[in-house]
Formats: structure tokens, C-alpha cells, sequence
């Protein structure tokens, strides 16, 4: 059996080489190093040597930071051994000093040295990207440095975290279109149980667990990115409002994905190797200090989905942007939330129904309501909401934006100076305005749809019609309609009724009326009468009258 152990530890020595990591100048007999991160604790460091442990006389780690001091660790064998025989691995759990942490997502490097009894020295060097290795990560970096974010992909959470290429990796600082690099196979080995009870040495395939580093792909194509593109307006438009420009670099977690410890079955709490599965005691608050001394604000969303790590991203902005115009005043709870969801660019309309079912219904809450915790969330939300939408529709958007500064020595002051009503009136003037048809029309937009800075001149018609009301206009509409209706249907009905007069003579039994009255026939001339004797008549009369008018000439003449 010996002997068997040997030809397949021959065997070994023989594949391992084409599985190996680089050869380096001082390696000897060491096979290979591979690394895990036990976020947030410690970090677990394995060599494998080709000696048996009874061959070994030390070992040393040395453990270098990028741009921190090194640390030398003697490692304890006895302790340290996985396995002992045919060959050796060790390893080694380093915990992370809380008083100066590596830096996440730099570059971690990592020597092991070791001694044989027959005084060999092997020496190998590697290195590891430092993050918290149960997820994949992107980061969206401004280079302006104004807003700055970095979130796991939440889609790869229930599956394992993608693992990077561990061997003599270069440095690994989070820049744009970087990539968290291809997995590869490790050279790591491992006993494997035979038939015969025997254990027999066999490569272990496997993935050197070096962790991956924040990725961006262009275009957008990532949460990351994603939730920058959506944000970036409502960062210029706070920071136009409030003429500020704080610099946020956050890291985002949520409450399924917590950057701190775990509790385990026993309910102590705990960070469990990302591939090893491996458990040890942990402290949350090693967890702040990686982050704090990494340069990052931590965000925790109540969710991973996209819509809550957005909302949780806005409402971090405006507590900043704010905070100097808030500090030392009160604001009330429903405004500060109120706020919020007016800056955030998604549509609302889903509110308005919840409104209005609570107000026929008597269930609106008041305003000291809207700030316990006890409350409906999803109706205090919408209530804020609307009580903020309100203002920005009664005032305009400068009105609102001047309330959310609050030029007052308190938020009741700045109030009443802008509406000339006290705080406690505002509650009944937005019952009666959320029946209205401007309620309706307000919920259907956003701050970032309007063309003008106030919404009022466009749902309001008092500024449309203000100047109407003058006499030039009275005079004009009148003779238009008058004159337009008048003559339309009278020369229809008169030309159907009664054709005019014609001097064409018609043929006989062509004129479907009457044959017109007598009395009318002197206005015709005489080549139109067809009767001899009415002529004769007419011609008598004229002689007669031309004849008393000679004989009266003659009568003159003769007196004469």
C-alpha cells in the first residue's frame, strides 16, 4: 500500500505542473498558494507543498496591503496542517486588524516561505483582490466625484460568487470598463477517499478563490449603472435647489445582503467562508471600519430590487443636500419623506386612489401620525407625498423648493410665510383640494416633466385668462355670429318657392304653377299678346287720345 502511495504521489507531481500557477525564480517545492476573503473578518491563506509534514521545519506568511506596511506572520504548523501526508497543506485564517483594515478593492499580497528539515527554502508569491467575495461587484465611478456607486449584482446572490483568476493578478483598483477577470482551475490538492479505505493524492480541480473586483461594462448594462443614469438628474436638481454639491461614494448592500456578520443555527453571529463554508466568530464592527477606511458610505436598501435601492439612494441625497438648512430645525417626519418621493423621477399616479379611498373613508392620518412609527407605511408615504404635491401645485415649484430650505428660525414659520396660514390649516385645505381636478392632473407628473418652474400656470386657469376681461373684444364676436347665420337660408327657400321673371317665351304646359294674373300682362311688350281684338282695342284708345289732343290744338289756334 506504501508503494501505491508513492507511484500515485509521482503521479501527481506530474499533472500538478500543467495546473500550476506560474513558476517563480525561488518556488521549490511548493505547488501553489490560494487565497478567501471570510468577509468581514479574516482572510484565509493555503499552500501546498510537495514534502510530508514531518519535513517541514517553519513557515512564514508575509502579508502586504496595497500602500499599507506589511505584516510577517510565523505560522504555527501543528496548527496550520490540513493535510500532513503524502503532502503538506497549510493554512492559515488571518483576522483583519480593525484598527487599520486593507482597503477594499486593492490589491492584497500575499508570500509564503517555507523551510524543509533538510534546510530547503521555498518561497512563492500571490496575490488577491480584497472584497467581500460573496458577490459579484460593479461600480459606476463620477469623475467629477460627485456621485459615486458601488452594489452587487443581487441577481448572483443565491449562487455562488463569481470567482477571478488568483495567479499573480495586477493591481485591482476599481476603474471604468474593468473586469473581474475569467475563472480558471487552481492546482490546489486535496486527499480523495479510494474503495479500499485508503487515501490516495489527486489534483483538486477547482477555482482559486482570488474574488472578483468591481466590473463596468458600456454601456449601460449594469445596477450600477443603471441606477446612476436614473439618478443623476435628481442630483443637479437638488443641487440647484440648494446651490450645494456634496460628493457621495457609496457601497450598497440591503437587509438580505448585510455587510456585517451572520447569525448561525445557534444564532451567534458569524462570517461563513464564501467557498469553503467554513465558520468563525464575528465582530460588525470590523465591517465598518473596512468600509470607512476604504473611502465608502454605507447605503443599506430594504430590498435588492432596483426600485428600493433607488429610493434608499434618494433619500440619502436629500438628507445631504439638505442637511445644512435642516440643522438644528425641526422638519417634520411627513416632509422630509414627502420630499423624498417628490424628487424621486418615477410616476405616482398609484398613490392618488389610496388617497382618496382614505378620505371618503375617514382613515387619513394626521399630521403627527404621519411621523409615528406605528403608522401605515404605504399610506403615510402616500400622504406625504400628497401633502408635498400639494404645496408644490397650491405655490409653485419655487415656493416648494424655498419651504424645503426653510429660511426660518422653524419649518411652522417658513410655512405660514409662504402660505399666510398657519401649519395645522394645512391638513383641511389639502382634503378639499385632493377631490379636485387639479389632485388628479398633479399626480400625473414629476419634477422633471414640467416646462416651466411652476406647475400652477398650467393646471390653474386664473393666470390664462387674466387679460380677457376688456370691451375690444365684446363687438368683435357679435357682428361675427350675426353676420355669418343671417343670409345662409333665405335665398334658398324663396328660389325653390318662386322663379323670377324670364323674357325667353317657355312653350305651352312647360310651368308647372298657375298661369299668372292678367293684371300683370301691361308690363310685357305687345309682341307678346296673342289676342287680335285686346290690340285693336289698344290701338283705338291711342288714336282717340291723339285725335282730342289735335283737335284741342286747332281749337287754340282758331281763338287766336
Amino acid at each position: 500500500m506504501r508503494k501505491l502511495l508513492v507511484i500515485l504521489f509521482a503521479i501527481c507531481l506530474g499533472i500538478v505542473p500543467a495546473l500550476a500557477q506560474d513558476s517563480q525564480p525561488n518556488q521549490g517545492f511548493i505547488l501553489g498558494t490560494s487565497s478567501e476573503v471570510i468577509f468581514p473578518q479574516a482572510v484565509r491563506f493555503s499552500v501546498n507543498v510537495s514534502r510530508g509534514f514531518a519535513d517541514l521545519a517553519s513557515a512564514s506568511l508575509i502579508i502586504q496591503p496595497e500602500g499599507q506596511s506589511a505584516t510577517v506572520v510565523t505560522v504555527d504548523l501543528g496548527t496550520a496542517a490540513i493535510v500532513r501526508d503524502p503532502y503538506t497543506q497549510l493554512d492559515y485564517i488571518w483576522p483583519i486588524p480593525s484598527a487599520n483594515p486593507p482597503r477594499l478593492f486593492q490589491k492584497l499580497t500575499f508570500t509564503w516561505r517555507v523551510i524543509s528539515t533538510a534546510d530547503e527554502s521555498s518561497e512563492y508569491e500571490n496575490s488577491l483582490v480584497f472584497s467581500d467575495q460573496r458577490a459579484t461587484w460593479f461600480q459606476e465611478v463620477d469623475s467629477t466625484g460627485n456621485l459615486s456607486l458601488t452594489m452587487p449584482d443581487f441577481a448572483t446572490l443565491p449562487q455562488s460568487a463569481q470567482i477571478s483568476q488568483a495567479a499573480n493578478q495586477s493591481p485591482a483598483t476599481p476603474l471604468a470598463n474593468s473586469s473581474a477577470g475569467d475563472a480558471v482551475q487552481s492546482d490546489a490538492l486535496a486527499p480523495t477517499a479510494t474503495s479500499g479505505g485508503a487515501e490516495a493524492v489527486t489534483p483538486l480541480l477547482a477555482f482559486t478563490p482570488s474574488g472578483p473586483q468591481p466590473t463596468t461594462d458600456s454601456p449601460v448594462t449594469n445596477s450600477a449603472q443603471q441606477v446612476r443614469y436614473n439618478l443623476q438628474p435628481v442630483y443637479d436638481l437638488l443641487a440647484a435647489n440648494t446651490g450645494r454639491k456634496p460628493s457621495f461614494n457609496l457601497l450598497i448592500y440591503s437587509d438580505s445582503f448585510t455587510p456585517g456578520c451572520t447569525p448561525n443555527s445557534e444564532g451567534k453571529p458569524v462570517a461563513v467562508a464564501p467557498f469553503t463554508g467554513n465558520e468563525i466568530p464575528c465582530e460588525n464592527a470590523i465591517a465598518s471600519a473596512i468600509v470607512a477606511a476604504s473611502g465608502y458610505e454605507l447605503l443599506q436598501s430594504d430590498s435588492n430590487s432596483l426600485n428600493r435601492i433607488q429610493a434608499a439612494v434618494i433619500s440619502r441625497l436629500v438628507d445631504r443636500f439638505y442637511e445644512a438648512a435642516w440643522q438644528g430645525k425641526v422638519v417634520p417626519a411627513w416632509f422630509r419623506l414627502g420630499l423624498q418621493e417628490f424628487y424621486s423621477p418615477s410616476l405616482k399616479g398609484v398613490y392618488y386612489p389610496t388617497l382618496v379611498t382614505a378620505a371618503r373613508n375617514g382613515t387619513l392620518l394626521t399630521l403627527d401620525q404621519l411621523g409615528s412609527s406605528g403608522a401605515n407605511v404605504d399610506l403615510a408615504t402616500a400622504q406625504s407625498y400628497g401633502l408635498t404635491l400639494y404645496l408644490a401645485d397650491e405655490f409653485g415649484l419655487p415656493g416648494l423648493y424655498k419651504l424645503a430650505n426653510v429660511d426660518s428660525d422653524s419649518f411652522a414659520n417658513a410655512y405660514q410665510t409662504l402660505t399666510g396660514k398657519p401649519l395645522s390649516s394645512l391638513l383641511d385645505d389639502w382634503k378639499s383640494w385632493i377631490f379636485s381636478n387639479q389632485a388628479v392632473s398633479a399626480f400625473s407628473v414629476t419634477a422633471y416633466q414640467m416646462a416651466t418652474p411652476t406647475p400652477t400656470a398650467t393646471r390653474t386657469p386664473t393666470s390664462t385668462w387674466t387679460p380677457t376681461p376688456t370691451s375690444t373684444f365684446t363687438p368683435t364676436i357679435t357682428p361675427t355670429l350675426t353676420g355669418t347665420l343671417s343670409p345662409t337660408p333665405i335665398p334658398p327657400t324663396r328660389l325653390l318657392t318662386q322663379p323670377p321673371a324670364t323674357r325667353t317665351p317657355r312653350p305651352a304646359g312647360s310651368l308647372n304653377t298657375p298661369t299668372p294674373v292678367p293684371t300683370k300682362a301691361p308690363v310685357s311688350p305687345i309682341g307678346t299678346l296673342n289676342t287680335p281684338s285686346i290690340a285693336i282695342g289698344i290701338l283705338t284708345i291711342g288714336l282717340i287720345i291723339i285725335a282730342v289732343f289735335a283737335l284741342f290744338l286747332l281749337r287754340g289756334r282758331n281763338t287766336k
